[in-house]
């Protein structure tokens, strides 16, 4: 398989991977809050296509990690983002790893016709990443329970 294969996850490999995505989701940090019924709303914005499920295989087929996108339109400034919105890793990644799947993103992006790439992360490759593509990666996301 040489540098690896991310996989948009169709509505039945999400019924039958649902324990691997469940097992990222309660790894993930609480960006919506940890909310009454997370799983099934996950679930439910997965099916409906509004949000997108990606598996990243390595050598021999093997699961290495998972992604969960899906599209923020930004009113004020007009742009359409791809937004990374879970990452998750089943096993520790090479560069190589995390190099094909953004330039997998990148070329998705364009396709749907985003300006840019949007996600949130607190590991320090991935904000490297961002930064040395160029990006920006100066913003903490914060939330104040209500």
């Amino acid at each position: 398989m040489g540098d690896g294969m991310l996989v948009k996850l169709t509505t039945q490999d999400i019924s039958d991977n649902w324990n691997l995505i469940k097992q990222a989701l309660a790894a993930a940090p609480p960006l919506a809050g940890e909310i009454e019924g997370k799983y099934s709303r996950v679930l439910s914005a997965l099916m409906s296509g509004s949000y997108d499920c990606w598996f990243f295989f390595g050598a021999e087929d093997k699961l290495k990690y998972c992604l969960i996108t899906g599209f923020m339109n930004d009113e004020l400034s007009g742009n359409k983002n791809l937004l990374i919105y879970l990452t998750y890793a089943y096993e520790a990644l090479s560069k190589r790893d995390i190099a094909t799947g953004i330039i997998a993103m990148k070329r998705h992006a364009v396709s749907t016709k985003c300006t840019q790439i949007v996600g949130y992360s607190n590991l320090d490759y991935i904000i490297n990443l961002a930064k040395a593509s160029g990006g920006e990666a100066e913003y903490t996301f914060f939330n104040i329970p209500v």
